[in-house]
């Protein structure tokens, strides 16, 4: 029968730390990342608008 509580202190910390890399990246990394994304897609089309729309 197959044990899949970690034996060894080094699967345990490895575990750990595969977890809060995940965490951060769900976290902190994919929120940035997506605003700055969207941010720079709105200063783009502001920036189009700005130099292509007929002012009166």
């Amino acid at each position: 029968m197959a044990n899949n509580v970690p034996t060894e202190p080094s699967e345990s910390k490895a575990k750990r730390k595969e977890l809060t890399t995940i965490g951060f990246i769900i976290v902190v990394l994919f929120p940035l990342l997506f605003a700055g994304i969207f941010g720079i897609y709105g200063f783009c089309i502001w920036m189009y608008n700005m130099f292509s729309s007929v002012h009166s």
